[in-house]
């Protein structure tokens, strides 16, 4: 019986392998078109990938039509570095207009990560004593490999404002042709490694505090995403965030972890969030298996991981990755593994 299940499982996944594919191979010229904003909203699936329009090929976008509406944006343009490139308090769109644009033109909501690095910020840390450079994944995005706290924080939470009130859909300094207003926003990736932040707890939580007042003086509908530790389980991050104060800095708790392990980890955030006093909504932003090579056992580890995490109180799951990232191995894509 079990191996009926398995079988049944497996050959359920494929034929969304094929459809995949077919889309992809077989697009038509014209747009993708859009399902209405609620029910794309709605979805409980999305992808992670990078902002890459040529490179990652949202013109090849998979539809919407398969429920899966959402796409996180790791490797930026949301970066401080991108958008205000110079302390003078000008920001240059181009990059996060056209993100949000190739996107919402096949039918897709995003996640912003925010980066919170800009170089001339940076500067005043690498001024001191004991700084050191990170190993610079996504450099090539255009996040700086200096990556602390922002110095000038000021400047930071109005260049996170702006960016706030262009995607907002309030019709004030509104992106011009905006579907899609975006409502959620992660304040960082993975802060608990310093490969993407050095810093103490502390001194992650000025950026969380900075990013989620900015967001809200905004737009105050709009909802901050805790940056996810890196294990899902990393009691001493959480348990020090939520004794500073974090929980007040944060609408949804942030998980990344693979499919296989997202039960235990599930519950062990909804009980830590409780041990302070909270209960918020859970996403997994991050959720992939691309280092096992049996593809039958990703495929099962993968059901019963969103099922689990589901029955857990988790409101959306994001599958990395829809495109593997370039110059690492073992990195497979989910129509690989569909397929």
């Amino acid at each position: 019986m079990n191996k009926l299940i398995v079988v049944i499982v497996i050959l359920t996944v494929t034929v969304v392998g094929v459809s995949v594919y077919l889309l992809l191979t077989n697009a038509p010229d014209t747009e993708t078109p859009s399902l209405p904003p609620a029910e794309l909203e709605n979805s409980h699936f999305g992808f992670l990938t990078l902002p890459d329009l040529q490179q990652f090929g949202y013109e090849e976008s998979i539809s919407a039509d398969l429920s899966v509406s959402w796409f996180r944006l790791i490797g930026g343009p949301f970066v401080w570095n991108i958008v205000e490139p110079a302390e003078e308090g000008n920001y240059n769109f181009s990059m996060t207009d056209a993100c949000v644009m190739g996107t919402q033109d096949k039918g897709f909501y995003v996640l912003p990560v925010i980066w919170p690095f800009a170089e001339w910020d940076q500067k005043y840390w690498k001024q001191q004593s004991g700084w050191y450079e990170t190993g610079g994944e996504f450099s090539e995005y255009g996040i700086p490999k200096s990556r602390y706290k922002p110095h000038h924080m000021k400047a930071y939470k109005q260049f996170v404002r702006a960016v706030v009130e262009r995607y907002d859909g309030d019709g004030d300094n509104d992106m011009q042709g905006l579907k899609h207003p975006i409502k959620y926003w992660e304040a960082a990736n993975e802060p608990s490694h310093d490969v993407y932040f050095v810093g103490t707890v502390g001194d992650y939580l000025d950026v969380l505090q900075a990013t989620y007042e900015a967001v809200k003086s905004a737009d105050p509908n709009a909802e901050v995403l805790v940056g996810a530790p890196a294990p899902a389980q990393e009691s001493e991050f959480w348990s020090e965030l939520l004794q500073l104060g974090g929980g007040e800095y944060f609408d949804i708790a942030n998980i990344h972890q693979t499919p296989a392990a997202l039960e235990s980890s599930t519950i062990f955030v909804n009980e830590i969030l409780g041990n302070y006093g909270f209960e918020k909504p859970i996403w997994v932003t991050e959720s992939g298996d691309p280092l096992t090579e049996d593809e039958e056992i990703q495929a099962v580890n993968l059901v019963k991981g969103y099922v689990a995490a589901f029955a857990n109180g988790v409101e959306r799951v994001f599958y990395n990755l829809y495109k593997p990232f370039p110059k690492i191995e073992n990195r497979k894509d989910l129509v690989k593994i569909w397929h």
